[in-house]
């Protein structure tokens, strides 16, 4: 059986975009996630970050929990980390909790890529 892809890494010349590829984003996944946009973040040190999560509608406390240490190692790299895409139940969870203040998020990869041209 093949492996489900978890994430998409698209790096050009503006950000280094990320797109995670699963609905259910289970811990396995978020070890998954949070190694390859920290593998391709290094490929491309002066670039922001997007973590595109609009096929995510299920967004466990353990894959929460790796998206705030992403969030934190950008963040300690002076480094912007941008979420998109998010649906409403997980922004709401992510309202819940008080990460929504944490974390600059966008509609989509477009307005991403307008703000931070801004």
């Amino acid at each position: 059986m093949a492996e489900l892809s978890v994430i998409t890494i698209e790096p050009n010349d503006k950000i280094v975009l990320a797109t995670v590829e699963c609905e259910r984003m289970e811990d396995e996944h978020a070890q998954v996630m949070q190694t390859e946009v920290t593998t391709a973040a290094e490929g491309a040190p002066d670039l922001p970050v997007v973590l595109d999560m609009s096929k995510v509608t299920m967004l466990p406390s353990m894959s929460i929990g790796a998206i705030v240490t992403l969030w934190q190692k950008f963040k300690q790299e002076n480094r912007r980390f941008i979420l998109v895409g998010l649906h409403d139940e997980i922004r709401e969870t992510l309202t819940i909790c008080r990460l929504d203040k944490l974390f600059e998020i966008c509609e989509t990869v477009e307005d991403a890529l307008s703000r931070i041209q801004q």
